[in-house]
């Protein structure tokens, strides 16, 4: 393995925290739906589908495993926003990257979303898997950090079912890119 091969950074889903909980949690109704099948049918069908409709998804994206970020010597890859199908990914080479750009949203109970996004050359088209229409684009910015650049923000990936690790990325990205900066707007 060459020093540049080590150093290719992937992000991929897999548990969380979060998770756990949930998971518990929905076979915890789908074992009430199990207990009650033969005494209250309607109960027990109910309790299946409230615990099936996040263990199905959910168990699909863990055994997939899709990439939703990868850091290599071709580029940066953003996974689209599809659990199921990878045509939405997009591979950015270096050489449309002027930087990869880090950021926050509020999202809830005064909690944040962490994004990864690309600050692009003008004039580039839009990325898969980003926001398309003009309504969707306003519905996405709606809640966007005035800091945050327009397009960067349309063409960003929320860290959701998956980690950012950010030293193995700024060890990725100085590797194979290193007039690329990272920059954090996370923290203003």
């Amino acid at each position: 393995m060459t020093a540049s091969e080590s150093s290719i950074y992937e992000a991929r889903h897999a548990l969380g925290r979060k998770d756990l909980v949930l998971l518990l949690a929905s076979f915890g109704f789908v074992a009430v739906g199990i207990l009650l099948i033969g005494r209250n049918p309607v109960v027990s069908v109910l309790c299946f589908l409230l615990g099936g409709l996040y263990l199905v998804p959910r168990g699909i994206t863990l055994v997939r495993r899709r990439t939703m970020l990868r850091v290599d010597a071709q580029g940066v890859l953003l996974g689209g926003p599809s659990t199921f199908s990878r045509d939405k990914d997009e591979l950015v080479s270096w050489q449309d990257i002027v930087a990869v750009v880090l950021w926050e949203q509020e999202a809830t109970r005064g909690r944040k979303m962490a994004f990864v996004g690309l600050q692009r050359h003008e004039g580039l088209p839009q990325l898969k898997g980003s926001a398309r229409s003009k309504r969707w684009q306003r519905i996405a910015l709606a809640t966007v950090p005035a800091h945050v650049p327009r397009q960067v923000a349309i063409d960003s990936r929320p860290v959701n079912l998956w980690s950012l690790d950010r030293g193995k990325l700024a060890t990725a990205v100085r590797a194979f890119a290193p007039e690329v900066p990272i920059a954090d707007l996370a923290t203003k």
